[in-house]
């Protein structure tokens, strides 16, 4: 490993986030209902980690951009919670806002198989808090960054010091 890159794994150590990240119901759009019940069984055959993506789509940050350790499930059943480790590179260009996600399932066997940072996604309300953070459940979310004022020079040189290759515009 180059001295740069062991240097900015140095500097931007990962960090954990955790929160809502899906709630039972149905998603006659998504073609998928889940109930209680099989919100626990998903989480028994939960198989983490799973690397994160973006919105759902193949792109050159897949694999970089973290990865859901674990999930939970609320007592009630209903809601989904999650852990997530992010590396510090992400936390440096994004901030240390909100990051709202969207659970990938396969819809037959009602099983999780990813997870995506989302702009808007279909639970409003699925998003990661870092662990440090001293946001609680119930309270209102930050806005998401506005890509128009994302600094996408500074994006870019993160993205080179951390070793990674570089975004397509």
């Amino acid at each position: 490993m180059s001295l740069i890159k062991e240097k900015v794994k140095q500097k931007v150590k990962p960090i954990v986030r955790r929160g809502l990240i899906f709630r039972a119901g149905a998603y006659p759009d998504k073609g998928i209902t889940v109930t209680p019940a099989e919100l626990r069984a998903a989480v028994s055959d939960f198989k983490g980690p799973l690397r994160l993506n973006l919105e759902h789509y193949p792109s050159v940050l897949d694999g970089q951009l973290g990865t859901l350790d674990s999930v939970t499930v609320s007592d009630d059943g209903r809601e989904l919670f999650g852990t997530v480790t992010e590396p510090g590179w992400l936390t440096t260009v994004l901030g240390n806002t909100a990051r709202r996600v969207s659970l990938e399932w396969d819809v037959a066997k009602k099983q999780i198989t990813g997870i995506a940072l989302v702009i808007a996604g279909r639970v409003p309300d699925a998003v990661l808090f870092a662990a440090f953070s001293d946001v609680q459940q119930g309270k209102t979310v930050a806005p998401l960054v506005d890509p128009e004022a994302v600094d996408w020079e500074q994006v870019d040189l993160a993205l080179s010091e951390a070793g990674l290759p570089k975004r397509t515009s």
